[in-house]
């Protein structure tokens, strides 16, 4: 029988319907299947709505059936793929392979523990060692995804002996082999600190750092790969309930970095191209190996500090990013570091992000400055005139509350020092913080007005010559305003400090 052309019947169509269902009932609330088992139940619900379109396939036209009818009602692969994935012939075994990867692609989820429940990845990680390119390389794009789900879809690539496997496929004739063989080891490495050192025991970083070490001999998108399995290694995560969280309280020491740092900064140094996803990732590398004091004496060492503040003011978002990332690790870090990265002239810098229009950068910039108000080295943020700006955000209602917050850590920080300086106090004073102190409270943010109460409890109750004229304007102000009709303007005005936090 035809095929109709109607587009209601067609197979894609059916899934993007069961699809598109799914996630509306997710949206509104309706109660979904707790078991994988459900879920598949419910697709097959909604693709026989439409069978009575679809033409029944026929025998010897298995490719073209759905690849949903890859997997059994168990949730485990059909009889048919396991045979082709066990058999002797590598062109029998290529057709398995194709349809595995059909499978992956259209049901990713479920078809990750179906090849591991099917007992199929022993005989998949054996195909790295054929001598059919193309068998190989199915076999590396099907580990690689299986690789990304969870932990225990990691480990179990990894116990199926695939590290080694993985690693001697370079050099490789096919990139999208090579890509893949990295992805796959890059997933494996980052999901816990114990498969990340196997990886490494297993020489899983030589092909990275090769592939880096010359990027010139090697196709981009290989040395993107590279890149970005690298700052995988580096942060090593470890799985709690579903959810990937970062495990910065173990990070690499210097034993594993150590060899990473020349050929990472070469990379930083020579690469000219801020679009370029292998500078992303690097810089991105150097922010994980920061955790490491011994890490980061060695990566000053190197002189590359100018070319990652240059990076700081990047037009690509995401490489900006991780520059100011990796700054913001020394703002409460060793006061040699962050005093030489002042010296490169880091804060002028640091002051173009406070002022940018994009979110994530002004955000990040008030974060870091509320660390460095924090440290030892709080008067440079006043030498060299980033508090205005930082008053700004405080005082603009429309700034977003992350900003905000991260600016009014720097005002209470900063009144925090002025009660043993009298001069920092003055100066702060100067640059016009009681307008903004008393903008601030209005906002909805129960941390930002505490932070901005504890600023001026700081300031008011300590003895200096100019606490009555401040006293004075603050009053003027919170009278002049709206501030003085809610719970926190009567208290300043009426109350001392003891009253004020209790209005916040």
């Amino acid at each position: 029988m035809a095929r109709r052309e109607g587009r209601k019947g067609h197979p894609r169509l059916v899934m993007l319907r069961a699809a598109v269902r799914t996630a509306f009932d997710v949206y509104i609330g309706k109660p979904q299947g707790s078991t994988l088992r459900s879920q598949l139940e419910y697709e097959m619900e909604v693709k026989e709505e439409s069978d009575d379109e679809m033409r029944a396939p026929t025998e010897g036209d298995s490719d073209n059936i759905e690849p949903m009818c890859y997997i059994t009602d168990d949730l485990l692969i059909i009889p048919e793929i396991v045979s082709e994935i066990h058999s002797t012939d590598q062109k029998v075994q290529l057709v398995g392979a194709l349809k595995i990867r059909r499978l992956i692609q259209a049901l990713p989820e479920k078809a990750r523990q179906a090849v591991i429940s099917s007992g199929l990845l022993e005989a998949v990680v054996e195909m790295l060692s054929s001598d059919d390119l193309e068998l190989r390389g199915e076999a590396a794009w099907i580990l690689a995804e299986i690789a990304a789900g969870t932990l225990g879809q990691a480990t179990a690539v990894a116990a199926a002996g695939a590290i080694p496997k993985l690693v001697a496929l370079f050099p490789s004739k096919s990139t999208a082999s090579a890509c893949n063989a990295l992805r796959a080891l890059g997933h494996i490495g980052s999901v816990s600190k114990r498969l990340r050192n196997l990886v490494a025991q297993e020489g899983g970083v030589k092909p990275v750092l090769d592939v880096l070490d010359v990027p010139e001999k090697h196709a981009s998108e290989l040395v993107d790969m590279a890149s970005w399995a690298l700052a995988r290694y580096l942060n090593a995560r470890h799985l709690n309930a579903h959810l990937l969280i970062p495990n910065i309280s173990d990070p690499p020491g210097y034993e594993f970095t150590q060899q990473m740092i020349p050929v990472v900064i070469k990379l930083i140094e020579n690469t000219t191209d801020e679009n370029s996803n292998a500078l992303t990732s690097a810089v991105e590398a150097l922010h994980y190996m920061s955790f490491d004091d011994s890490a980061v004496d060695a990566i000053f060492a190197t002189g590359i500090a100018p070319r990652l503040i240059e990076l700081c003011a990047a037009k690509n978002s995401d490489l900006r990013y991780r520059a100011i990332q990796f700054f913001g690790r020394f703002a409460d870090g060793k006061d040699t570091w962050l005093n030489a990265s002042i010296q490169l002239g880091y804060l002028a810098v640091l002051k173009s992000c406070i002022e940018s229009r994009d979110l994530d950068t002004q955000r990040d910039a008030c974060w870091t400055a509320s660390n460095i108000a924090a440290g030892n080295s709080a008067e440079a943020l006043l030498d060299h005139n980033l508090i205005p700006s930082i008053l700004h955000i405080i005082s603009d209602q429309e700034e977003p509350p992350r900003s905000r917050e991260g600016a009014s850590w720097v005002l209470s920080h900063l009144s925090l020092k002025c009660k043993q300086r009298d001069d920092l106090l003055v100066r702060l004073v100067q640059a016009n913080c009681v307008e903004a102190l008393v903008s601030g409270l209005a906002s909805h943010s129960y941390d930002t007005r505490g932070l901005l109460l504890r600023a001026i409890e700081n300031i008011t109750t300590k003895e200096w010559s100019g606490q009555g004229r401040f006293w004075n304007v603050l009053k003027w102000q919170v009278e002049s305003g709206d501030l003085l009709r809610s719970e926190i303007g009567n208290s300043l005005v009426n109350g001392g400090p003891d009253t004020w936090l209790q209005g916040s």
